[in-house]
């Protein structure tokens, strides 16, 4: 039967791979301009009295491979909708830290944060963030060990 999904091009789904959480959202996201009315949903709106958001998510790490943009694209998905991706040198070493440790192409799960938004009237306004939290995997480069 698998015979039949390569020549359809089904490629059976992947389990997520669940991240452990560290509490210590350091992995910055990039593209969220255009997500600001998604993540202002997601938020649960601005906070009252200027102050800055801190909203805790569970947030999806999806493989784009056919991202005309860029091949290699990670996307960063908050209950189904695209909040943003890696940049472009971190999707680089995230894929080929999961595909050496034999994750080629599954999507995982992290916690993640949403972060600013604060509204101060007629002093601005200010853009809403995402960091995740998600394990070291920008440890060595390819000349040495896994991490």
């Amino acid at each position: 039967m698998a015979w039949w999904r390569r020549l359809l091009g089904i490629t059976p789904r992947l389990a997520p791979l669940r991240f452990a959480p560290t509490g210590e959202y350091s992995q910055e996201i990039v593209g969220e301009m255009q997500s600001q009315a998604a993540l202002e949903r997601l938020a649960g709106g601005r906070p009252d009295h200027g102050a800055s958001c801190e909203v805790e998510v569970t947030a999806m790490l999806i493989w784009e491979d056919h991202n005309p943009a860029d091949s290699m694209a990670i996307r960063v998905d908050v209950d189904g909708q695209v909040v943003g991706y890696l940049s472009r040198a971190t999707a680089r070493v995230y894929r080929r830290w999961l595909t050496e440790a034999g994750h080629h192409g599954r999507p995982a799960i992290c916690m993640a944060r949403i972060v600013g938004g604060w509204d101060r009237g007629d002093r601005g306004r200010g853009f809403f963030g995402v960091e995740l939290d998600t394990p070291a995997f920008y440890g060595p480069g390819p000349s040495d060990d896994a991490p």
